[in-house]
């Protein structure tokens, strides 16, 4: 990987601009960068953000609802599922920015985690620049020159000026967060950091298990609990295009697209894969989802061996992954 990514150049000296492009970007790096030195790069103490619980590690912060860890072990797993969504969609994105990243654009990962989209979509558009920001500081060492990537508590706004990016890209943060923070700030973050004509893509989850099994059954009504109780909504494909809609003098919705994850053997290979990702997850949030099943964590590794069985031999899947492209209403300069 080390061959793959090495340059002469780095992410600090490339070119935002491309004067052979209409589409392309005003901000140059320094430009784009300037705002965040103070407010998104100052120090901080990686020791006081994780808790350990078995020897996995969590982050530490009462904003973020996510059960999963922040671990390398976490960010492996999200490897795996990266492929699986991208056979799933038979690409990386559903918005019709292919010529775009082409020639050149300005792109934005929004909670980006180990930042397994963020790469790919830099290698495959070498002349597009992307960056990627989490609350997590776990981010690749070794990276293409065209991507960067920043720390940002997207509860504090995005680092950046208005109008900065042609494409902003945001997966799987709705389910880690407060829904009423994602409405009332997130999302009219990403519209405000988007160019006018510029697109925003949401891909997600309506995270309910359909046609569950006995376990199946107990982790719904489970998740629709714990997670209303945290302020999580877990169904939120509806919402997204609520939230959306009410901001039409902002913004357009272009296309909503839906795809059923499908678990087990049933599902040919991509099933088995995207079985073991989800069984690993829900391994990883054992001392969470434990007590809630009131098991011991020994039942709690049982339950989820019975659980794997359940769904390899049924015919369960996730309500729906979904994506979701809204346009920023205006031109592009």
């Amino acid at each position: 990987m080390a061959d793959r990514f090495s340059s002469t150049s780095s992410f600090d000296s490339f070119d935002y601009e491309n004067t052979n492009s209409e589409t392309s970007s005003t901000h140059s790096v320094a430009t784009l960068f300037d705002p965040i030195k103070e407010s998104a790069m100052t120090p901080y103490n990686l020791f006081d953000q994780f808790i350990e619980i078995d020897g996995r590690y969590y982050f530490n912060d009462k904003e973020l609802k996510s059960y999963l860890p922040s671990d390398k072990q976490e960010h492996d797993r999200a490897y795996i599922q990266f492929y699986v969504y991208k056979v799933l969609w038979k690409g990386n994105y559903s918005s019709p920015i292919t010529h775009d990243l082409s020639l050149g654009i300005n792109v934005l990962d929004v909670g980006c985690g180990g930042a397994p989209w963020t790469l790919a979509m830099a290698l495959d558009f070498p002349l597009s620049s992307f960056v990627g920001v989490d609350i997590s500081p776990l981010f690749p060492e070794e990276r293409p020159p065209n991507a960067a990537f920043i720390k940002c508590d997207v509860h504090d706004g995005l680092p950046f000026p208005d109008n900065s990016f042609d494409f902003v890209w945001q997966a799987f943060l709705i389910v880690c967060i407060d829904w009423q923070a994602w409405r009332e700030k997130v999302m009219k973050e990403l519209i405000r950091v988007t160019k006018p004509g510029g697109y925003i893509e949401i891909m997600d989850m309506d995270a309910m298990v359909m046609n569950p099994g006995e376990i199946g059954r107990k982790l719904n009504q489970l998740q629709l609990t714990s997670y209303a109780d945290a302020g999580i909504n877990v169904m939120s494909s509806k919402g997204v295009l609520e939230a959306f809609g009410e901001l039409s003098d902002k913004v357009t919705v272009e296309a909503v697209h839906k795809r059923k994850y499908r678990f087990g053997k049933h599902a040919g290979k991509l099933g088995e894969m995207a079985l073991a990702c989800y069984i690993q997850a829900l391994e990883s949030m054992g001392a969470f989802l434990g007590p809630l099943f009131e098991v011991t964590d020994d039942g709690y590794k049982q339950l989820i061996i019975d659980y794997y069985n359940e769904l390899n031999n049924g015919n369960s899947y996730l309500a729906s992954c979904y994506r979701i492209t809204v346009k920023k209403n205006g031109s592009r300069m």
